[in-house]
């Protein structure tokens, strides 16, 4: 393992020269034929490389990059008082490029094009003199590179004359001429990939940084020239790695000279040149964000810096040559292995997830989760899930599934109606060079929860006594409410302990939350100052607030850790074990949802019958079994969802608008109640009863059958009464106007396996960031995005 301490990170940024002086930044270009002065039409492209490798010497001066490795009028590379540099004037006119030994030779192309640069191509290759020039500059800075390229590097598969250097190499060099050409014209050059109009090398992303690799009609084109276009002047692959320094240097430099001088990092490592130099890059890349004081989010060399270009740079599905589409339903499933293809080092692969939304969705926005598993003992912490242009956060505690969550009320639909998510995932490991190829597992979650298997185990209607997938309650009044194989449910068992786990996690969980939610908050600021608008927060005040968290979370620990692992081992010491569910359906038409609250004897659930009415003090406190069952017919949604929204825009001394709503309860549910009682409570009712001239009035205990209670899988049916109460009671005896009795079953199923951190469906504190409305398992689901003032 190669770590960069705080030294070693001091040593690399002392060891650059405070500034860097070139002996000249004066040219003279000869024939590499004889070494004569050009004559005739080729005094035009002699004039024209003097004026373009003047004006580059400037300028690479200027960025403090050291003086270049390149040949003198006496044939060495040791400028002498007085002498200019020398470059040569190719002799072959159809070569369209030009180049730079690493003895200091540089040869220039005479292509007519390059003269007039009328065509996109030749407005990039115009430039190619300051391409070479740069070469020069990392030949001059590195001797230990120089050595290594001069030893045939080990060539790319594939990719014909391309060697495992060539990706920092030609790369870096690729992205300078680029940065040039964009001082020159004072716009950004942009990539063709992303829409951009202008001529620039392309790679694909697949194969790992330093094995690049052309789409195939890229490829096609070095073999066949006619089929040249605007966009295939990649005639190498791994001229098209510059995107990748591109962007680094947007993501480390805060200046336009940054943005180029940070590659002299690069080239300083003491590390061998061995496997694409990866570990000198690792390390640089880290000595430039310390010299340069990028933020935090960007200090931590390629593994902080692969994944942010991943998610913000290459964005469209073109950088990805093996992408895969997937077509998924609402709920659905998708899930994928690399099974015999692992993921190379320093590689991505890429998924379009397209979600169809049902035509009759409800309002309530649909969720999206995707998790990521290393398989194969590889190391979770390499790999980096990406979607659209986000890094996933990563859970503080390895028993949390690593996931990403996207709301589809929160993403443009296509035409049809589709949502439609960029998937990634990057392995890279902290120490770069350390990476390894990942064996990973993805999952696609439309909803996360279903009314059918996700497993080859028996189908619902094959389990749980032949109950039907999905859910339905059937009683007078609002005790109506459906729904099918493709209905929504949320639910959670959660076990002693489970519960204990969640106890104990919480504070790291939030501590991580915290931090995460800074970096974000730092990257989208920078991102904004790269677009020119005005962040509204200074890095210091940020820095301020993060001192801030972490000193609360870290008391916070400190005082309340005992109260936390009293809390934690009480709850690992219960016998019982909680279900909650949320079932969103149907009733003639309008929405509705069903909510289920039970507490199961024993420590993992299981089928069981459970009574709806028990004597408690039979049983230790809070362990008592029960289910309650409860109804939300539309009307009920709408009050509650006005009331939420109400309490939260009333003034002072006003009623919150929503709450008046609640005087409409008895009107919305007409009066009906669930009636549970016990053996002892029918006796006693009857005893009352007796003593008076009024009927009894008495109820059954109720009951749920739970035939199927365990992680990710519940299926049940209940039973119980319901009185129906006149508003108004008349004469002395008080009594129900109307009995029935309610019944249901329910038959879903998830992927849950206990360890999940309610990512899905629960409430953290990113939820209260980002304005999401929680989805809590037993808690009615509410919508509170699109409601009118």
């Amino acid at each position: 393992m190669r770590r960069l301490t705080l030294a070693a990170l001091l040593a690399l940024v002392l060891a650059l020269p405070a500034s860097a002086q070139w002996p000249t930044n004066e040219w003279t270009i000869l024939e590499e034929s004889g070494y004569g002065e050009p004559e005739g039409e080729r005094v035009a492209f002699a004039a024209k490389h003097q004026a373009l490798l003047a004006s580059a010497s400037r300028w690479f001066e200027s960025l403090q990059l050291p003086s270049p490795l390149v040949l003198t009028p006496d044939g060495d590379v040791n400028v002498g008082s007085g002498e200019p540099y020398v470059g040569f004037l190719g002799s072959d006119p159809s070569a369209i490029g030009s180049s730079h030994s690493i003895g200091g030779f540089m040869k220039l192309t005479t292509h007519p094009g390059f003269l007039s640069a009328d065509t996109p191509t030749w407005r990039l290759m115009e430039a190619s003199a300051v391409h070479e020039l740069y070469h020069g500059v990392q030949y001059g800075a590195s001797p230990s590179l120089v050595s290594r390229l001069d030893s045939d590097p080990s060539e790319v598969e594939g990719c014909l004359g391309d060697s495992d250097l060539d990706w920092l190499v030609e790369g870096t060099a690729a992205m300078v001429q680029i940065r040039w050409l964009e001082g020159r014209e004072g716009v950004p050059y942009g990539h063709p990939f992303n829409g951009s109009y202008r001529a620039a090398w392309v790679r694909e992303f697949d194969q790992p940084l330093v094995h690049g690799s052309q789409p195939y009609e890229h490829r096609m084109s070095s073999v066949e020239p006619d089929m040249t276009s605007m966009e295939t002047v990649s005639w190498a692959c791994d001229y098209g790695t510059w995107y990748l320094w591109y962007a680094i240097g947007d993501l480390i430099g805060r200046t336009p000279a940054e943005k180029v001088s940070y590659t002299q990092f690069l080239f300083n490592g003491v590390e061998p040149w061995d496997d694409g130099g990866v570990a000198n890059v690792d390390i640089g890349l880290r000595a430039a964000a310390a010299a340069y004081d990028a933020i935090g989010p960007y200090r931590g060399g390629l593994y902080d810096l692969y994944p942010e270009v991943v998610a913000q740079y290459l964005t469209a599905d073109r950088f990805y040559g093996d992408l895969e589409e997937v077509e998924l339903e609402a709920p659905g499933l998708y899930q994928t292995a690399t099974q015999d293809e692992p993921l190379g080092p320093l590689a991505t692969r890429a998924w379009r997830v397209r979600v169809q939304l049902p035509t009759n969705a409800s309002p309530i926005p649909y969720n999206v989760r995707f998790t990521l598993e290393a398989e194969g003992g590889t190391d979770r912490d390499a790999l980096h899930l990406i979607v659209d242009d986000d890094v996933a956060g990563r859970p503080a505690e390895d028993a949390t599934p690593y996931t990403a969550v996207e709301r589809t009320d929160l993403a443009t639909p296509t035409d049809d109606g589709a949502i439609e998510y960029l998937v990634r995932v990057a392995n890279v490991a902290e120490e770069a060079a350390d990476t390894e190829p990942a064996e990973f597992s993805l999952r696609v979650e439309v909803d996360g929860f279903y009314g059918s298997d996700v497993d080859d185990d028996p189908t619902p209607g094959e389990v749980g006594g032949e109950l039907p997938p999905g859910f339905a309650v059937n009683g007078p009044g609002p005790w109506s409410c459906r729904g099918g194989s493709d209905s929504r449910a949320v639910f959670d068992l959660v076990t002693p302990d489970e519960m204990g786990n969640d106890i104990d996690r919480a504070l790291p969980e939030m501590a991580q939350d915290a931090e995460e939610m800074l970096d974000d908050l730092e990257i989208m600021m920078q991102r904004l100052e790269r677009q020119g608008q005005q962040s509204g927060m200074s890095r210091e005040q940020i820095d301020e607030i993060r001192a801030q968290a972490r000193a609360a979370i870290a008391q916070g620990q400190a005082e309340g850790q005992p109260s936390i692992d009293r809390a934690a081992a009480e709850a690992r010491s219960r016998n019982t074990t909680e279900l909650m569910a949320t079932f969103v359906g149907d009733a003639a038409g309008d929405e509705c949802q069903m909510t289920l609250h039970a507490t199961l004897s024993g420590r993992e659930g299981g089928a069981q019958m459970i009574p709806g009415a028990v004597d408690r003090d039979r049983y230790p406190e809070d362990e008592a079994p029960g289910f309650d069952v409860a109804p939300f017919p539309a009307e009920m949604l709408d009050v509650m969802r006005s009331g939420f929204t109400g309490a939260l825009d009333a003034g002072p001394g006003q009623i919150p608008r929503g709450l008046a709503g609640m005087a409409e309860l008895e009107e919305i549910y007409d009066g009906w109640d669930v009636c549970t009682m016990t053996d002892e409570e029918r006796r006693r009712a009857r005893e009352a009863a007796a003593g008076s001239d009024c009927p009894a009035v008495t109820c059954t205990a109720g009951r749920l059958v739970l035939e199927r209670a365990e992680q990710g899988r519940i299926a049940g049916s209940f039973q119980f009464e319901v009185l129906q109460w006149p508003e108004e009671s008349t004469g002395r005896c008080h009594l129900p106007s109307g009995r029935d009795t309610v019944t249901g079953h329910f038959n879903v199923a998830s992927t849950d396996d206990g360890t999940d951190d309610n990512s899905l469906s629960g409430f953290g504190l990113g939820t209260v960031l980002s304005g999401a409305s929680p989805m809590m398992p037993g808690m009615p689901i509410l919508d509170l995005t699109d409601l009118d003032d």
